[in-house]
């Protein structure tokens, strides 16, 4: 008998395979349509796939060139995708329903076999005959169907634990037990020979999968006599051990098949990396290069599947390897036709990005976008003469134009330098005689004199330099002198303070001295290893003085918290003596 996986669709149209998909769909049942959709898609593919290389064939053979090949939308693909769809969700629905039914089925047998333990506990109490009810729960227990895989060997267990518990309580007479007993041993004789027919199929996955239902009808069975016990079940045994070889050697037949495959398609995966490192150079050699990789090809369609964990592999190896070469032959192809066409919309859009830029004021940065504008100008190639001189000069038009605004911007500015070094140096002179007795409003006010020479304006590097020194070296003298003198008057501030604290005040103010002391040593480490990373780079120097700044205004801090940690100290003394 032939089934769906089978049959061969190969002589079918595609449209004649929707139809008979879409019938198997709306009459056969879901186990019998997953053999029948697997073979009609494959079939489907293979005839698609004939179409596609027919047509692709028709077009070069009529001149076309194999780079501009398109495939056309497919409408028989689209309903494909809609039929399988359509499959996908009953096999889930009918799944589902398997599993719900799997379920009901533990719970009626955890009821059966609770059933079976009160039935049990009744015949240990009372003479009343129970045997008629301890029959019908066996019955219910046969005709209820298949149970989750994970609970079988369990919920079985259990259950024939129940059984012969009740045998053995009852001690029920001989006759009844015989009667028994012959019922499952004549259950088991016709399971044995549904075995034996299977054992004869040559449909040897079904056949395993029919064997494990009978195997799984054999589990519910009860107990047969001792004298048949043996018998019976070396007849199934044998019977399950011819079908499990041919599922065996089924198997590995389609192994050693499958292996095969895979060195042939090895072979040729060698063979196209071969062509790969052999580029072309000329249209003849792209031309007899295609013709061998579209022989082999062909040869790929020929073989079937490789082993199910490395076919994906192979062809996906293939695949990459085939679509390399032509990706490779396309990019020749465009090179060959488009070289100077390419060369001149890339000199034209540089051109275009240059007249936008030409009257732009913000200097640094247009100045470095148009130094940028003519390296990708000379690494564009060359474009056909006749439009090359045009080209060339409206971009050089647009450089020369900016910078002559920027060269006249630069000019006015320095007319203007003599005025700000006269701010400066003013600034500086009120520095160097700067005098305030005050250090709160001495601070303040030289503060005020730094934000005077932020705005005083900026000057060239060669004129700024020489007088940023001179003042940074005088206001910091006068920073540091004055802030010698806040000092002082803050440390006779916190004495006094520390005077009228209370005792407990005094622990608390040393416990935060003393936490903040550990930090600034901490800040020390830190600054102190961020010296020595700016050190190697290039220009640092800026940095490493700021750095060392911070190092120096910290030292003075901790020299300071440990100056009003010794006062506390003395304070704390004081008051206990």
């Amino acid at each position: 008998q032939q089934t769906a996986s089978s049959k061969n669709y190969n002589s079918h149209t595609k449209q004649e395979l929707l139809e008979t998909l879409e019938e198997s769909i709306n009459t056969q049942n879901i186990e019998e349509l997953k053999d029948t959709t697997e073979a009609i898609k494959i079939a489907f593919y293979k005839r698609n796939k004939s179409d596609v290389d027919n047509a692709k064939k028709a077009f070069l053979e009529a001149g076309g060139i194999d780079e501009e090949f398109k495939l056309e939308p497919d409408d028989c693909e689209e309903r494909l995708k809609q039929l399988l769809s359509i499959y996908r969700t009953k096999r889930n629905e009918y799944n589902s329903a398997i599993q719900q039914q799997k379920e009901a089925n533990l719970a009626t047998k955890l009821a059966i076999i609770e059933s079976l333990k009160k039935l049990i506990e009744l015949s240990e109490n009372s003479e009343e005959n129970t045997y008629i009810g301890f029959v019908e729960l066996q019955n219910q227990w046969r005709a209820c169907g298949i149970v989750p895989k994970e609970s079988m060997n369990g919920l079985w267990n259990d259950y024939h634990f129940q059984v012969e518990n009740y045998y053995s309580i009852m001690k029920i007479n001989r006759e009844l037990r015989d009667l028994d007993l012959k019922k499952n041993l004549e259950l088991k004789i016709v399971l044995c020979e549904e075995a034996e027919k299977l054992s004869l199929l040559t449909t040897f996955v079904e056949a395993s999968r029919q064997l494990q239902l009978l195997h799984d009808k054999w589990r519910e069975i009860g107990p047969v006599s001792k004298e048949h016990k043996e018998e019976v079940w070396d007849r199934f045994k044998q019977a399950s051990t011819i079908i499990n070889k041919n599922h065996q050697q089924y198997f590995e037949n389609l192994n050693e098949e499958q292996q095969r495959n895979l060195n042939i398609k090895e072979e040729l995966c060698q063979k196209v990396e071969v062509i790969l490192s052999q580029e072309p150079t000329s249209r003849k050699q792209w031309d007899e290069q295609t013709q061998e990789i579209l022989n082999i090809q062909n040869i790929w369609k020929t073989i079937g599947f490789a082993p199910k964990r490395e076919n994906t592999m192979i062809y996906e190896k293939f695949r990459e390897f085939c679509n390399k070469f032509f990706e490779g032959k396309q990019g020749y192809y465009t090179s060959l036709k488009e070289k100077f066409e390419n060369s001149l919309e890339v000199k034209t859009e540089i051109c275009k990005q240059a007249q936008l830029l030409k009257d732009s004021t913000d200097w640094a940065i247009t100045t470095n976008a148009i130094i940028a504008l003519q390296k990708q100008w000379k690494e564009a190639g060359s474009v056909p003469s006749k439009e090359s001189d045009v080209i060339w000069k409206e971009f050089r038009a647009a450089c020369d134009h900016f910078f002559t605004l920027k060269g006249e911007h630069y000019k006015k500015i320095e007319e203007g330098y003599s005025d700000k070094i006269e701010a400066k140096k003013n600034i500086i002179e009120t520095l160097k005689s700067f005098e305030e007795e005050n250090p709160h409003t001495a601070i303040e006010k030289l503060k005020e004199i730094q934000k005077l020479w932020s705005e005083s304006g900026h000057l060239p590097s060669k004129i700024q330099n020489p007088l940023y020194q001179e003042y940074k070296e005088i206001i910091d003298t006068q920073f540091s002198k004055f802030k010698k003198g806040l000092t002082k008057l803050n440390f006779d501030n916190f004495k006094n303070k520390v005077s009228s604290n209370t005792s407990n005040d005094i622990y608390h103010e040393k416990d935060r001295l003393q936490r903040r002391l550990q930090k600034l040593e901490s800040d020390i480490s830190t600054l102190e290893n961020n010296i020595g990373f700016f050190s190697k780079s290039k220009n640092a120097e800026t940095l490493i003085k700021d750095i060392e700044g911070k190092i120096s205004q910290t030292r003075e801090d901790i020299t300071m918290t440990k100056e009003k940690i010794k006062h506390l100290n003395q304070e704390e003394k004081k008051r206990t003596e």
